[in-house]
C-alpha cells in the first residue's frame, strides 16, 4: 500500500527530475486522503502471538459480506492488517476479488489500522441490510482516514525538502472528510516541520491548501493511488499525477 531520491546530473536528469516530482507528489497526494493501498510501503505490523483467529476476527469472518462491500475495498488494498486495540488482538485481512478472506496475525501486510471491538461490530452490523449507502461508506473511512494517513508520511520521500518544493507541496494542509450530510466530519491536519510531518487530529494552523472530500471521492482516489503503486514505474506515477492535479482542483481550495 515506491522509492525516490533526488536524481544526480547526468543526461537524463531533466526526466528524472520530472519523474521524481511527480513520484513525491503522487505520494504526498495520496498522503492527503485516505487511502489503504499505498505509493509507499507503510511499516509492516508485528506478526500475531495466537495461531488462530480472535473472536473479533471470527465474528467479522462470519459475515458473508454483501457484493456492495466487496466492491467498495477492491483495488484499495490486499492485504489489511487489523490490531484491535482494546483486546491486542491482531489479523489480517485479505481482498480474495470477490470476498474476503482471514488470517491471524500480520504478515506482508500493505496498511496496518487500528480499531476497536465496537468498530468492528458495528461494521458487521451494517452489512447485515446487503447494501453499502452513503453512511456506510462515511463510517468505513472515518476509522481509517488518519492512520493511513501517518504511515504513509512516514516514508522518506514525503520527508524529502528538495522534492517537496520540486512538487509544490504545501507545508500546512487540512483534510476534511464529508459526512453523509455534506457537513464536515472527520478532519486531520498535515504540517511539515523541520524534516518531518505531523498528522495532528483536527484542524490547527492557518492552511495553505484545504481538501473537502466524500467517502466515495476518497475511495476513488485510493484506488487510483494503489493502482499505481502496483506497477510502480515512470509512466505509471506521472499519469497518476496528471490525474491527481485535475482531480485536486475539484476537491480542493488553495488558501495560502
Amino acid at each position: 500500500m515506491p522509492r525516490s531520491a533526488l536524481p544526480s546530473s547526468s543526461p537524463h536528469s531533466s526526466r528524472a527530475r520530472r519523474a521524481a516530482a511527480s513520484l513525491v507528489g503522487a505520494t504526498l497526494a495520496y498522503a492527503v486522503v485516505v487511502v489503504t493501498g499505498c505509493a509507499s510501503a507503510p511499516p509492516k505490523g508485528p506478526p500475531g502471538a495466537t495461531a488462530e483467529l480472535g473472536a473479533s476476527a471470527k465474528r467479522w469472518a462470519a459475515v458473508v459480506p454483501p457484493n456492495e462491500f466487496v466492491e467498495f475495498f477492491k483495488g484499495t488494498f490486499h492485504r489489511l492488517g487489523v490490531t484491535v486495540t482494546d483486546t491486542g488482538e491482531q489479523f489480517t485481512v485479505v481482498h480474495t476479488g470477490n470476498g474476503f478472506a482471514f488470517e491471524p496475525g500480520q504478515a506482508q501486510v500493505d496498511w496496518t489500522v487500528p480499531l476497536q471491538t465496537e468498530n468492528i461490530a458495528r461494521l458487521v452490523d451494517r452489512t447485515a441490510d446487503g447494501e453499502l449507502d452513503d453512511g456506510d461508506a462515511y463510517a468505513i473511512m472515518a476509522v481509517m482516514f488518519t492512520p493511513v494517513t501517518k504511515q504513509i508520511l512516514q516514508h522518506p520521500a514525503t520527508k524529502n525538502d528538495a522534492l517537496r518544493r520540486l512538487s509544490g507541496v504545501e507545508d500546512v494542509i487540512h483534510v476534511i472528510l464529508l459526512d453523509p450530510a455534506g457537513k464536515d466530519g472527520v478532519s486531520h491536519t498535515l504540517s511539515y516541520k523541520g524534516d518531518a510531518w505531523e498528522v495532528t487530529p483536527g484542524l490547527t494552523g492557518t492552511p495553505q491548501r484545504v481538501f473537502r472530500v466524500t467517502a466515495v471521492q476518497a475511495r476513488e482516489y485510493q484506488a487510483r493511488a494503489f493502482a499505481a503503486a502496483q506497477v510502480d514505474d515512470i509512466n505509471a506515477w506521472t499519469a497518476f499525477a496528471s490525474w491527481y492535479k485535475e482531480w485536486r482542483e475539484g476537491v480542493s481550495k488553495k488558501t495560502g
